[in-house]
């Protein structure tokens, strides 16, 4: 019953959401599931002029409040007027601490804060609340995830791995083009090993390998080295035939810049790990606690063994669900565990469903987690990386508009759209697709090859627990015999005839679509109601005016902010010709013979009792121009006929059957005299 009614008052949340919600965000295109809009609307509600947030609660100050809240638009409102008012009130304030500091990098990268907070480094490789203090925890974590923000170079590092008889352990770094060396120290084990290194993959069992036997042995790879040092993410394998413990690093240097900072701090954090997998606030603090942990994994990324953090993690859930460091549930600290297990790349609504529900249930109305900024920011992530993301949506194809099944002539094509609001990536069920996604515009495109014929694809969301969502199914068939109709529009007003049958049905909307955001209208003439139908964006995601199919031969208006492109994709036109009204008439010629022109055409069309004349636009000009009769004889601008342009004829009577001229190629064999003969 409380699922019900928690569902039932999300759906009343985003119908009362609909008007004032995307008016606020920029990108309401990305798709938005009901319970983030709801946490999004309250923390607009509650954002000062200035930019910053007030805390309901002691916990935290107003800088620090407006910077976690930063964290999370960061993630999944970053096109938002409330983040940009945000990142100008944090950049203003005067701050020194190690944590400030942090913080405000994650909204805006800073050169400044970053180099302020290396010059803090201790030389145990941690980092204190300043220069000069003591390190601990905490700030180490926060300043190590400034630096992978910052793009900082970033090394790896094991402490104490245990690996069994026969298992392995991949580290992974990425080595810039202007590397000079790539090191690879055993600090320490307990019996031999094999490492194995290979830039793009991991490498394969039979690759060469280096055994290593003692501690402090030091391999280092160079461009011109043997093996070579490449570019990329390296992997290094770690294999223990015999099982054994080790600790490592691997740092690359450069002319410009070397890993021993981020280094350093891995190696401090990896020293701090208690026996729990937790981490407590310095390094020798044995009583772990959930929020030091997170930060621990936010910061260490993929240097660290899973497995015991979740087991730490999920040790701390209270009976019937929630998490605490000590007894009693609270929203604040069931966030931070989800995600720490979401960050680890845990299935969290598997792990620990209660207090997935929990989380859930804490929800208000009025969309805020405790009626506080701050914590609603840990509860929208925390929903965020717990629910399976809604389905993204489609916004072009190979040539039927929005989301639709689409054939194509294409071996390869692209599909683009939006992820949902939440959701780290998108997946396609071929192994061939290469996905490109944009997490701070939620953007991605899927470039696919395709076989011939029909091919199912199913393109689906993914959040940062690794939970797949909703899928979206659309069947892409390839015909090669099919032949495509290339549209470049220039900005203004665009006369197109379409030279070909469209074999996806399309309509003025699903062009508009295609163009993208920088088409505006779509205009064909009627030949019934003697008027032209159009169709508008209304710059809001929605259309003014009325949808009507395009068929082949059909001549169009379209009218573009911008250049604009699209390919449309049929067969070549059967009817040999069309039935002329009198009056005005779109007239399309799919393949002209060479040289025809407005003079020619005319004549073709009739005399002067018939036809009084052929207009096109001529978008060099923005003028339109005619061919005319004057009397008997033809005057005006005599311009060429080419394809893919619709041109005005002016009908005085009506013309059934008038016969399309058509390009024809002439091959003339000779068999007889012989070559050479007279």
């Amino acid at each position: 019953m409380i699922i019900k009614k928690n569902i039932s008052k999300f759906a009343r949340v985003s119908v009362l959401l609909l008007f004032g919600l995307f008016s606020a965000i920029t990108h309401a295109v990305q798709p938005i599931a009901p319970d983030i809009a709801a946490a999004f609307n309250y923390i607009s509600t509650q954002q000062q002029t200035d930019g910053s947030f007030t805390p309901a609660s002691p916990i935290t100050t107003n800088y620090h409040s407006a910077a976690r809240v930063g964290q999370s638009l960061a993630n999944y409102f970053a096109l938002t007027s409330e983040f940009s008012l945000l990142q100008t009130y944090v950049s203003g304030e005067a701050i020194s601490t190690t944590e400030d500091l942090a913080r405000r990098i994650f909204l805006s990268n800073s050169p400044a804060d970053i180099s302020t907070i290396l010059a803090a480094q201790n030389s145990d490789g941690g980092f204190g609340a300043e220069a000069g203090f003591s390190s601990n925890t905490l700030d180490t974590a926060l300043a190590l995830s400034a630096m992978r923000k910052s793009g900082l170079p970033v090394g790896a590092a094991g402490q104490n791995l245990v690996i069994p008889a026969g298992g392995s352990y991949v580290a992974r770094i990425n080595v810039p083009a202007d590397a000079l060396t790539m090191n690879v120290l055993i600090e320490n084990l307990t019996n031999s090993i094999e490492v194995r290194i290979a830039e793009g993959a991991e490498p394969v069992p039979s690759a060469p390998f280096f055994t290593i036997s003692s501690p402090n042995t030091f391999i280092q790879l160079t461009p011109s080295g043997s093996p070579q040092l490449v570019p990329g993410e390296n992997y290094i394998k770690f294999t223990a035939p015999t099982g054994s413990t080790i600790s490592f690093t691997v740092d690359y240097q450069s002319a410009s810049e070397d890993t021993a900072a981020s280094t350093n701090a891995m190696k401090y954090l990896l020293a701090g790990q208690n026996a729990d997998g937790g981490w407590g606030f310095n390094q020798n603090d044995d009583d772990s606690r959930l929020y030091y942990t997170f930060w621990s994994v936010n910061a260490l990324k993929r240097n660290i063994d899973p497995v015991p953090i979740a087991n730490y993690i999920a040790s701390k859930e209270i009976s019937g669900g929630g998490f605490s460091d000590f007894s009693t549930p609270d929203e604040f600290t069931t966030s931070v565990a989800i995600m720490g297990l979401a960050t680890l790349g845990q299935d969290v609504a598997s792990l620990v469903p209660d207090s997935v529900t929990y989380i859930e249930n804490a929800q208000q109305l009025n969309g805020s987690f405790s009626d506080d900024p701050f914590i609603t920011a840990w509860g929208m992530d925390a929903l965020a990386a717990t629910h399976a993301p809604i389905a993204p949506i489609i916004t072009s194809n190979g040539g039927a508009g929005i989301g639709q099944n689409f054939t194509t002539n294409l071996a390869t094509t692209t599909i683009t759209g939006f992820a949902p609001v939440g959701a780290t990536g998108i997946s396609v069920n071929s192994p061939s697709a290469i996905v490109n996604y944009d997490p701070a515009t939620g953007m991605y495109s899927i470039t696919i090859d395709l076989s011939e014929g029909i091919n199912d694809l199913q393109i689906s969301a993914y959040n940062l627990s690794g939970l797949t969502g909703e899928i979206i199914p659309i069947q892409v068939t390839r015909n090669s015999s099919l032949i495509a109709q290339s549209l470049n529009l220039i900005p203004g007003l665009n006369q197109i005839g379409l030279s070909l049958s469209p074999v996806n049905s399309l309509t003025a909307q699903g062009l508009l679509e295609l163009l993208g955001a920088n088409a505006t209208e779509v205009q064909h003439y009627n030949a019934t109601t003697g008027q032209f139908d159009s169709l508008k964006t209304d710059g809001l995601g929605g259309y003014i005016g009325t949808d009507f199919a395009l068929a082949g031969l059909d001549g169009i208006n379209v009218i573009v902010n911008s250049a604009s492109a699209t390919n449309i994709v049929g067969s070549v036109v059967s009817p040999a010709t069309v039935d002329l009204v009198a009056g005005l008439n779109a007239l399309t010629i799919p393949n002209p013979p060479t040289g025809l022109d407005a003079y020619g055409l005319l004549a073709l069309v009739g005399d002067e009792t018939v036809v009084s004349s052929i207009q096109r636009f001529n978008t060099v000009t923005g003028e339109f121009e005619s061919a005319l009769y004057s009397g008997s004889a033809i005057k005006g601008v005599n311009f060429p006929i080419e394809s893919g342009i619709a041109y005005y004829v002016h009908m005085r009577t009506a013309v059934t059957g008038f016969v399309l001229p058509v390009n024809v190629d002439v091959s003339i064999s000779i068999a007889s005299p012989l070559d050479g003969a007279t």
